[in-house]
């Protein structure tokens, strides 16, 4: 990212291609956050094609066996999971932690906090516009604006889908899940090992340099999550802590 602006993908026919910032004419093509805030602000929405970069997505992509039936076993009926989606539009839908430790880290990738930290505040439109788009497309948009899945076209297809809220710091009542709720679950804990602390920020783990760290916390946090590397916390605790 420089100067606000994102490189982002090349669609070239029905294949993805992620380029450090250049198409085949040698046009630099990138996303300007500055210009989805005005549509953020102006249309109450704003569709960033392929915002996320293919090694955001892979590691991802790969673990979606642990969650999903792949799009054969769904329409071939020999995935038993397959039952769970067939109850309504909303049948199946799974929240952070998810059993795939990748799909957890995807959800608070440092882009889409970046987003989020530019896009939180305006005041939103009607309008209603596709938001269809290759893989890695992010659909930014405030509570308020009415939003609608469409129906999957291709035979046999099959559309996966992250929907991610995040709110202003300061607007605690704002939370949608108590999330010391499933500090028990295995999936949490391999999603704490793996994140930075910004990205346990979003949970409520404390900033490094937070009065919260002391010799007695960061020992405790080292004993429940022993994979965590607790340094950049450590670096910055007062004296005495390390």
């Amino acid at each position: 990212m420089q100067n606000g602006l994102f490189d982002v993908p090349i669609r070239h026919g029905e294949k993805i291609i992620f380029s450090p910032g250049t198409d085949p004419s040698g046009t630099t093509r990138r996303v300007d956050l500055t210009a989805a805030s005005r549509d953020w602000q102006d249309r109450g929405f704003a569709v960033l094609p392929g915002y996320l970069p293919a090694e955001a997505l892979e590691p991802a992509v790969s673990e979606l066996g642990l969650v999903f039936p792949s799009a054969q076993g769904f329409h071939d009926g020999d995935d038993p999971r397959r039952e769970r989606y067939l109850g309504d539009e909303f049948a199946g839908i799974d929240s952070l932690p998810f059993a795939s430790t990748e799909l957890s880290l995807l959800a608070v990738h440092e882009r889409l906090i970046a987003l989020a930290r530019t896009l939180l505040g305006p005041e939103l439109y009607d309008g209603e516009v596709s938001a269809a788009g290759p893989a890695g497309t992010v659909v930014a948009f405030e509570l308020g604006t009415f939003h609608r899945g469409t129906a999957v076209t291709r035979p046999g297809g099959a559309r996966y889908t992250m929907h991610l809220s995040y709110r202003n710091a300061e607007a605690e009542w704002g939370h949608r899940h108590a999330w010391a709720a499933r500090s028990h679950e295995r999936a949490w804990r391999r999603f704490v090992e793996r994140a930075a602390p910004d990205q346990l920020a979003l949970f409520g783990f404390p900033l490094p340099g937070h009065p919260y760290w002391t010799p007695e916390t960061l020992a405790g946090v080292a004993l429940r999550y022993p994979g965590l590397d607790l340094s950049p916390w450590r670096a910055r605790a007062p004296r005495g802590t390390h």
